[in-house]
């Protein structure tokens, strides 16, 4: 993986003599304040930027992904995830922005969705399931601060009033690079163009819980004038696997601040009462619920793990609750439903435990490709340990059973959200658990909105003919076919 330019010339200053050091410190920081003073003249002046006032953006995007999709495929070739339209209302003065999306995921998924983000915290609406969430100030803080250093203008204003900050960087024919560190703590590396000025992009280093260190990236394209102010009207963010693309339909500066105030719409439920701590489903069988679920099935001798998801810190609860039952027991198989990132993104300690994972083809050649990632930003148990993977990939069906439990794993055949998709029976408890192709995260008594992948998934499931009691999905409530019958209707 690449390392940030940042990393770079901080280590270089610190191998200099103090003397030299402080020198090329101050230097450095009087050539970068001279470089961002040169792009926000270029983009019309400070004076200009901060007449825009409140902006409304309108836009589309298109979003790629490799470790999403049907099917493993390279960065290069990876499919189109996500299709939207919206809009960002963004008043800097008043430190407020209004989120509109709508649009389609992977497996046919429409969505609706509203954020309304201030200082003081603020709720998430989703439409489309008449569902409203609220904010924490600190999240809502967090979300307002993406979406400022997402826009130029807001990114190199914030950039200029901690000048102080700034320290030039090496560069390379035709650039120059700055360094910036945000209150957050973020570090950010700005890069201009040396011909006209103008920022081209924004870097950071992030870490990826299962692919490891990486360059986080928005690169400025299609620059117009706006109100007397040069803006991109073309966002390009990068990650470590893939992409997306966001077009500016319009930009209309001095928006009335009442535009951008939200109201919470009347008869919306809240969420579904959240269970932090791990509940019986059955015999043996514990859901871990969170943003993902997992389920910790308990045998004779050893335990199974439904669903590795969510990261490292997920993984260690579940390894924890299975200590806690029957210390010295131990976990033999993780089962994966799928070979999306998401999924596998709590895989790594569970390989350096030396489990057996369990997945489609597809997925067991994506847990070696985690397996041979090494973190730097955050090293994990597999890092200290590294080994090989022990894994199985599974093309029709696998049992895992003794004289106190019964495991089987089907493989449901093509699906719109994977080609190869894995669900789990437990049919002493009557739980089936699946992986994202049924969302029952709404308010009680609601129903979730299908998706092609919802269908698929109720017609395999009227086939098997199981006598299923309760359906868990991989994110949201437990649920039963009557939900899903219900979900189907709409």
């Amino acid at each position: 993986m690449r390392r940030a330019t940042l990393a770079v010339s901080i280590a270089a200053a610190l191998a200099l003599p103090p003397t030299t050091a402080a020198q090329s410190t101050i230097h450095g920081n009087a050539s970068a304040r001279a470089t961002l003073g040169r792009a926000l003249d270029a983009m019309g002046g400070s004076a200009r930027l901060a007449f825009l006032g409140a902006t409304r953006r309108s836009w589309v995007l298109e979003t790629r992904d490799a470790w999403q999709g049907l099917r493993p495929v390279p960065r290069d070739s990876a499919p189109v995830l996500e299709r939207a339209e919206g809009s960002w209302i963004h008043d800097p003065a008043a430190r407020r922005a209004l989120i509109e999306e709508r649009g389609t995921i992977a497996g046919g998924q429409p969505y609706a969705r509203r954020r309304a983000l201030t200082d003081a915290g603020g709720f998430f609406v989703q439409d489309s399931v008449r569902r409203i969430d609220s904010l924490s100030a600190r999240s809502a803080t967090a979300a307002l601060a993406s979406l400022e250093r997402q826009l130029p203008e807001t990114l190199l204003a914030q950039a200029w009033d901690r000048r102080h900050r700034l320290q030039a960087l090496p560069s390379g024919a035709g650039e120059e690079r700055i360094a910036y560190a945000t209150d957050d703590g973020t570090q950010l590396v700005i890069v201009f163009d040396r011909r006209t000025s103008l920022p081209l992009m924004q870097e950071q280093m992030a870490d990826h819980a299962a692919l490891g260190d990486y360059v986080h990236r928005i690169r400025y394209e299609d620059w117009r004038e706006v109100a007397g102010v040069r803006l991109p009207f073309r966002h390009v963010e990068e990650w470590v696997s893939g992409w997306r693309v966001r077009t500016m339909r319009e930009l209309v500066p001095g928006v009335p601040a009442a535009d951008a105030v939200l109201e919470p719409p009347a008869g919306y439920a809240g969420p579904p009462q959240a269970a932090g701590e791990a509940t019986a489903l059955g015999p043996g069988v514990r859901l871990m619920p969170s943003s993902y679920n997992s389920l910790l099935v308990e045998f004779a001798d050893h335990f199974v793990v439904v669903e590795p998801a969510e990261g490292r810190r997920a993984a260690e609860r579940v390894m924890r609750e299975a200590a806690r039952l029957a210390p010295g027991k131990p976990i033999r198989y993780v089962v994966a439903t799928h070979f999306h990132d998401d999924h596998l993104a709590g895989i790594r300690p569970y390989i350096a435990a030396g489990a057996t994972i369990l997945t489609t083809p597809h997925g067991a050649s994506a847990v070696r490709r985690i397996a041979a990632v090494r973190k730097g930003m955050f090293p994990d148990t597999l890092d200290l340990a590294p080994r090989e993977p022990r894994v199985e990939g599974i093309v029709r069906r696998r049992v895992l059973q003794d004289a106190t439990q019964r495991l089987e794993i089907f493989e449901t055949g093509p699906s719109p959200h994977a080609e190869q998709m894995l669900v789990v029976w437990l049919p002493k408890a009557g739980v089936l658990y699946e992986g994202d192709l049924l969302d029952l995260d709404v308010a009680e008594g609601g129903a979730p909105m299908p998706g092609d992948d919802t269908r698929r998934f109720g017609a395999w499931l009227d086939r098997a003919g199981l006598p299923v009691r309760i359906i868990v999905p991989t994110h949201g409530r437990p649920g039963s076919p009557a939900d899903l019958r219900r979900a189907l209707a709409r």
